[in-house]
């Protein structure tokens, strides 16, 4: 007998009906925040009714996409199920009936099977079946280690369907272990895990999960034409761009599959994979997914879609681990000499090509490039500006690195006059050369305002070495803060 299935039997002997109802419903919420934790659960104050569901379900995600609710009805029995008619009764809700006895006599369950055939999304189980695809493929202590089985149980509710008794999710929790091992091999596990998938499940949530198996297979394949095995695996033939073109994962399952793909070895390093990926979420939610991230490498991820993903604000600060003691000396105390806040041409730092990396530091996406860390978000509680003791911009420093970007304002300060310079339309970089050469300044940056395409803009803080970004590209942002704000050590970007 099941640890559930206990539970359940315990809960149906006490004498008081409330402690029944407590008791009972205590192990199925339980049990289904095992099964699936994104699941919200919501009870009722009804308890086997004819119509009313005991619980309801939802998945709110993001508040796109994931959005989906079903009601849960608890049953003593199949038979008591099909006796009841309730499949067909309620099958417009597309409910999940949920048998608490996990026996059944098998003309029985064959006429359970019938009725269901006649109510295509609904799904009928029992506590066996649910302990079993919670329990196969998890450690002693309950963490995954199967992602393709861990993206099957989010489904089991979700968008499961038919008659899903014990001995179909054995099968069911069997071959997905089994493809995801040999994803690239075994085209019999290949294909039965698709069947079943699409007989136990909707069409949306079956399209999902063998979206999640192709992932896999081209994630580890190396080489596309390694996949026409596959079966029923016509999306390869179609290639990368094609890949993602009809069905997307929810965020749910995107924080099961990504840190699996990000954490193991032999995986696709090829883009256009990682911007198949990212089109699926954005920014904002893939930063909220910080606590499945902690300990990878993001650069494939990131990398790929620095051209779409957006981050409104942007903090530069000294990677301390990339220095020696007397560097460090140089770079926070050596940079402000002047009364009025110029840089000390004395004191540079040349930095070598830099390996680099993004991963969540501080709970934010960080990219660390040999002399500076760049944290990254649109949460304005995650990252204050704050002066950082290194020396705002001289004209000469940013001229070169400057003369890429539409300057749209600029706070210009020197020895002897100060100029705010503005433009609603021109760029003003050649204003500003003009106005150096005139008046012989060297004049310190102390803001500037950036155009970006399609209505963006970034606003430059260098004494805080802060970015506010609104509709300009993580890209665009990375490479401002560090050619413009981190002028004082270049780097070389590279792919950073």
């Amino acid at each position: 007998m099941t640890e559930f299935q206990q539970a359940v039997n315990d809960a149906m002997g006490h004498v008081r009906l409330e402690d029944v109802i407590s008791g009972v419903k205590q192990a199925v919420v339980k049990e289904i925040r095992a099964l699936d934790p994104a699941a919200e659960i919501h009870l009722t104050e009804y308890f086997n009714h004819s119509f009313v569901p005991d619980m309801t379900v939802t998945w709110k995600g993001s508040g796109r996409r994931d959005g989906a609710e079903r009601e849960i009805y608890l049953r003593p029995s199949i038979r008591s199920t099909v006796a009841g008619k309730d499949i067909i009764a309620l099958e417009e809700a597309s409910p999940v009936f949920l048998s608490l006895n996990a026996r059944e006599a098998d003309d029985v369950v064959d006429q359970a099977e019938r009725e269901l055939d006649r109510a295509p999304r609904s799904l009928l189980t029992d506590v066996a079946a649910l302990d079993r695809v919670t329990t196969e493929g998890r450690s002693s202590g309950g963490s995954a280690t199967s992602p393709l089985l861990e993206l099957v149980r989010g489904n089991v509710l979700r968008g499961g369907r038919g008659l899903f008794l014990d001995d179909r999710a054995e099968r069911l929790a069997e071959n997905a272990s089994t493809l995801e091992n040999n994803v690239n091999s075994d085209q019999v596990a290949a294909a039965e895990f698709f069947s079943m998938v699409e007989a136990l499940f909707t069409e949306d949530a079956a399209s999902r999960l063998r979206l999640s198996a192709e992932l896999i297979a081209v994630a580890f394949a190396g080489d596309e034409s390694t996949l026409a095995g596959l079966a029923g695996a016509n999306v390869h033939q179609a290639g990368f761009e094609d890949l993602l073109a009809v069905q997307r994962l929810t965020l749910s399952e995107l924080r099961t599959l990504l840190p699996y793909l990000l954490s193991r070895d032999g995986v696709t390093t090829d883009a256009r994979y990682w911007r198949h990926l990212g089109d699926m979420l954005s920014f904002d939610e893939f930063e909220r997914m910080w606590t499945v991230l902690e300990g990878l490498d993001l650069s494939p991820l990131v990398l790929a879609n620095a051209d779409s993903w957006f981050a409104g604000k942007a903090l530069l600060s000294v990677n301390e681990e990339y220095f020696s003691s007397e560097d460090q000396d140089e770079v926070i105390d050596g940079q402000a000499a002047g009364p009025r806040g110029e840089p000390n041409a004395d004191v540079h730092i040349e930095s070598p090509a830099a390996s680099f990396d993004w991963r969540i530091h501080a709970k934010m996406p960080c990219l660390t490039i040999g002399p500076w860390r760049l944290h990254v978000t649109n949460d304005g509680r995650k990252v204050k500006s704050r002066r950082q003791g290194l020396s705002r911009a001289g004209w000469a420093d940013l001229q070169g690195s400057l003369r890429e970007f539409d300057v749209a304002s600029v706070s210009l300060r020197g020895a002897t006059r100060d100029f705010e310079v503005n433009s609603r339309q021109s760029n003003l970089y050649s204003d500003i050369v003009q106005l150096s050469e005139t008046f012989k300044e060297n004049f310190i940056l102390s803001q500037v305002m950036l155009r970006g395409d399609a209505g963006g803009s970034m606003s430059l803080n260098f004494g805080e070495f802060f970015i506010e970004a609104r509709e300009v590209p993580l890209g665009k942002v990375v490479q401002a803060a560090l050619t413009l704000l981190g002028h004082s050590i270049p780097v070389n970007l590279g792919e950073s």
